[in-house]
């Protein structure tokens, strides 16, 4: 998480995200974040005392004193969340979208959970769990959002990476993609690889991206091996396919 402690302003991306996490995802988990706040705490609420009263007795029945006039300290109150909150509430959201057997999984659902990035902004989801390990809960899932908008906004790229990388190894498919594999199709693959995260096979959903990346990867150094961030693609399907293994080894949290 990002470096700070009480009493400094959240960054804007994390005021985002809090706003999402407040209406996008209880829309999607269809009803209330089972007590997970993801708002603010009111602000504690002093009632001022006047420090003069007005009083219709004649000026020698007043009361000689007046109780000094008491305000709330708005200046010290802070309703940012610290880092360790803003930790355990990504992983809390994160467990509710992925694990939570209670909610549903409709068509619906489903949908509202694909386009979650199109919605609200990736730059929202990116404030969310960007930050997380890559092999964590909340980690893989903003990969797996990560690697579907790209594929959404550059799917011509996307799809001539994938036909180049796949011409090289033809042994190897990825489950789900239509031959030949054109913009329309991957970006449609892409959204059902998450969906299928969404429905209850986060292990497979994660294989499935990682393999897209993989086979992509090949492609694009055919294209230019030179790539600056031919070696960070690469690492983002290596770090799906450690986070599907730790998923079926239980230790994906």
């Amino acid at each position: 998480m990002a470096d700070g402690t009480r009493g400094t302003r959240p960054p804007p991306h994390w005021c985002g995200a809090r706003a999402c996490a407040g209406t996008a995802f209880t829309t999607i988990l269809g009803g209330h974040l089972g007590g997970l706040r993801t708002t603010a705490p009111a602000a504690p609420y002093i009632r001022p005392v006047c420090a003069t009263t007005a009083y219709t007795e004649p000026m020698a029945q007043q009361p000689r004193f007046h109780k000094p006039a008491i305000y709330p300290d708005l200046d010290r109150f802070d309703s940012s969340p610290g880092p360790d909150e803003r930790v355990q509430m990504a992983h809390d959201l994160a467990a509710m979208l992925v694990a939570d057997p209670t909610r549903p999984r409709d068509a619906e659902a489903s949908r509202r959970f694909v386009t979650l990035a199109d919605e609200h902004g990736l730059e929202t989801i990116t404030g969310l769990w960007s930050t997380a390990p890559a092999v964590s809960l909340p980690g893989s899932l903003w990969r797996l959002y990560a690697l579907r908008t790209w594929i959404h906004n550059r799917s011509a790229e996307a799809s001539a990476w994938f036909r180049a990388g796949r011409s090289q190894s033809p042994a190897e498919a990825v489950a789900g993609i239509a031959d030949p594999p054109g913009p329309a199709e991957v970006a449609d693959a892409a959204d059902r690889i998450l969906a299928g995260a969404f429905r209850g096979d986060y292990a497979t959903a994660l294989d499935r991206a990682a393999a897209f990346v993989a086979v992509a990867s090949r492609g694009r150094a055919a294209d230019d091996a030179s790539d600056p961030e031919l070696a960070s693609f690469v690492q983002l399907g290596e770090d799906l396919t450690a986070a599907a293994r730790a998923h079926r080894a239980g230790s994906l949290a």
